[in-house]
């Protein structure tokens, strides 16, 4: 997806999810259902230290902490955090073009 940022560790992406309406609707007159995410990717060989981990993962905890139901509107919500081998992604919810 399209650049949206760039950080010490990685990059900020667009990802626009296609998923389908509902289970009711007729299989093939499907609708599908456009939502955007920002996923953070971060390249885990730009970790270099162990603070740099322990930032990565400090972030990750508050996020999630404050991604609950009670989340302020104001806050970005975090919706999971994926990993491969190479990478760590946060997806979190896409704010528009708002300036954070």
């Amino acid at each position: 997806g399209a650049l949206l940022g760039q950080g010490a560790f990685g990059s900020v992406r667009l990802l626009v999810s296609r998923r389908a309406a509902g289970p009711e609707e007729d299989q093939l007159h499907q609708r599908a259902e456009k939502r955007p995410y920002a996923v953070k990717i971060i390249e885990k060989t730009r970790l270099l230290h162990l603070a740099d981990i322990q930032k990565v993962q400090r972030e990750a905890d508050i996020m999630g902490k404050v991604s609950g139901a009670r989340r302020h509107p104001n806050i970005v919500g975090l919706h999971r955090v994926l990993c491969s081998r190479t990478h760590l992604f946060f997806v979190m919810e896409f704010a528009g073009s708002s300036n954070l």
